[in-house]
């Protein structure tokens, strides 16, 4: 049988089975467990998406406030380390949760394109998080240019600088 957060496939009957049907084969001391590590990996799907969409806004400069980078930066923080949980949760203790015996359990090929997709996010989250570094950086760049150019004084201030 092959197991997964949301969905199982007997291969013996061919049938793969939702959320309606995996409730049967679960551990009934191990339901709020399993609940909570789909839940887990709920939050990280939903905070991946919006980390998606507030780049795709940045990138349109819809947002372009000083603090857009880090809100991103988080938000992918956050999903990667719900990602990361949720998966190796369930990695470690998918044959405890279910019903059935070990040597019939294996997990499936979706397993596995979540810890791609964990990965995957978290080059994400790099990006962001070095995209907003570099962002400060030049926002504080600026900000020292404007207040040399305000000041009465800048031919003396240019000149001790040079």
């Amino acid at each position: 049988m092959e197991v997964g957060i949301f969905r199982h496939c007997d291969l013996d009957t061919q049938y793969c089975g939702g959320m309606s049907e995996i409730a049967a084969i679960v551990d009934a001391q191990e339901v709020a467990w399993f609940r909570a590590v789909q839940a887990l990996f709920l939050l990280a799907c939903v905070g991946s998406l919006l980390a998606t969409v507030l780049m795709g806004l940045i990138l349109i400069h819809f947002f372009d406030a000083r603090g857009t980078f880090k809100v991103a930066s988080v938000v992918t923080f956050g999903s990667v380390v719900s990602t990361v949980t949720a998966v190796a949760f369930f990695g470690v203790h998918y044959r405890d949760i279910f019903v059935i015996t070990s040597s019939d359990a294996h997990l499936g090929y979706s397993f596995y394109c979540a810890i791609i997709g964990a990965f995957f996010l978290f080059i994400s989250f790099i990006a962001s998080a070095l995209e907003a570094s570099q962002t400060s950086k030049v926002l504080q760049n600026m900000q020292h240019r404007l207040t040399v150019w305000s000041t009465p004084y800048t031919l003396f201030v240019d000149q001790e600088q040079a």
